[in-house]
């Protein structure tokens, strides 16, 4: 029989990553999770949540659309972290103050307080009434450590438009392209005129459709030309982050182009 020597520095090793498979939490659920750490507050809950670190993960939170008009009902859905578990799903408008609130862990039962909780969670609120970007606060509350409980939050960008205000693009046989977009220091606006030449409008409006800046205004001979916006208004003051609009205007009709501004 041959007989392998272990060097001592190996020996080592090996006990010390012994100890620490030992001492290491595991991160897999166990049966009497429930029964020790959550049934005297949650009685009506199933005794399949079975795991704190289902609660765990990174989150996100995704707007349902681009755009919203002034009131009209947000949606927003909060997915990531894990399935199961969850005990609360809240959204919070610009003020931090909760407009809406799922409960219940997913699929495992209801804690009282509500509906349960659909994985990914869907939450709703009225956008604010005044054109502008709003960030809101998506978030789930559960056990992050232990028995503790405590919310995660992320953020989510409301981009609020009075689209009534911003003219509707019109059929027109025409290139109009920006880029970048989204704009952090200035932007490229390239478009091409009809054959015989024309007079082109360029005009940057914002979400309320208001101009912020006239770009140009005159006559273009025939082909392609282009223009670039700093994100500064007529008066060359920078605008605020935001979304805008670049409406060209012309004998072949009209283009809208939606440009975000990121400062």
């Amino acid at each position: 029989m041959r007989i392998r020597h272990i060097a001592p520095a190996t020996s080592i090793l090996l006990a010390v990553a012994l100890v620490i498979g030992i001492l290491t939490p595991r991160t897999s659920a166990y049966s009497g999770y429930f029964s020790n750490q959550c049934a005297d507050c949650h009685s009506d809950d199933s005794v399949t949540c079975n795991g704190c670190h289902a609660h765990r993960g990174a989150i996100h939170a995704t707007a349902g659309a681009s755009t919203y008009d002034p009131g009209a009902l947000v949606t927003v859905t909060l997915t990531g972290g894990e399935k199961y578990g969850w005990i609360r799903g809240l959204l919070y408008d610009q003020d931090g103050t909760q407009v809406d609130i799922a409960t219940g862990p997913t699929g495992t039962g209801d804690d009282g307080q509500g509906s349960p909780i659909v994985f990914p969670v869907t939450l709703q609120a009225p956008a604010p009434d005044t054109p502008g970007d709003y960030t809101w606060q998506a978030a789930y509350y559960g056990a992050t450590s232990g028995s503790n409980h405590s919310e995660t939050r992320t953020p989510v960008t409301i981009h609020v438009v009075n689209s009534a205000a911003v003219p509707e693009s019109v059929p027109a046989a025409r290139a109009f392209s920006i880029s970048p977009n989204p704009l952090r220091d200035w932007s490229t606006l390239r478009f091409t005129a009809g054959p015989r030449g024309e007079t082109v409008s360029l005009a940057i409006l914002d979400a309320g459709g208001r101009r912020v800046r006239q770009l140009w205004n005159a006559a273009v001979a025939p082909g392609d030309h282009q223009l670039t916006w700093d994100a500064t208004d007529d008066a060359g003051r920078p605008v605020a982050s935001g979304t805008y609009f670049a409406v060209l205007t012309g004998q072949a009709g009209r283009v809208v182009r939606a440009l975000d501004v990121m400062r």
